[in-house]
C-alpha cells in the first residue's frame, strides 16, 4: 500500500495525509475484529 510505504507517524497526525491515513487504518483494523469475530465466534 501507498500509505505504509513512506514514513507514517502514527498517533501524531499533522497533514491531511496522516489522517486519512490513519482513518483507512481503523477502518481495517474495525473490519479485520467484525470478520474473525464472525468467522470465529459464530
Amino acid at each position: 500500500m501507498l500509505l505504509l510505504c513512506r514514513m507514517f507517524n502514527f498517533g501524531k497526525p499533522r497533514t491531511a495525509g496522516d489522517w486519512i491515513a490513519h482513518v483507512v487504518l481503523a477502518i481495517v483494523a474495525l473490519f479485520l475484529v467484525w470478520l474473525m469475530l464472525r468467522v470465529y465466534v459464530l
